[in-house]
């Protein structure tokens, strides 16, 4: 399952504040990336989602201000969640999960 996450508005972290790191550890992938990304454009409250599924593409428009009433929207090959990341709800990550 492909998860791809959309931020519709970005904040600005400082790295400077950040503690080095006590410790070092490894990380081994193995695999392929075989589809590529679904495709994401947005105007206004809408949101156009294409995605590739080997030969087949579907693209599907969704409006934003019924994903955040009614979180998580099952599309033809995906599924689409908002979650919040402040209080006054001016923020939110959409994150689409692709079969």
């Amino acid at each position: 399952m492909k998860t791809i996450a959309v931020a519709l508005t970005l904040a600005t972290i400082s790295t400077a504040q950040a503690e080095p790191a006590t410790s070092t550890g490894r990380i081994s992938f193995s695999g392929a990336i075989v589809e590529d990304a679904c495709r994401i454009q947005q105007q206004q409250d809408q949101m156009q989602v294409t995605c590739l599924s080997g030969p087949a593409q579907t693209t599907e428009t969704l409006n934003l201000q019924q994903l955040a009433k009614q979180s998580p929207l099952r599309l033809a090959s995906s599924q689409v969640s908002c979650r919040w990341i402040d209080l006054r709800h001016t923020m939110a990550v959409i994150t689409i999960s692709h079969e």
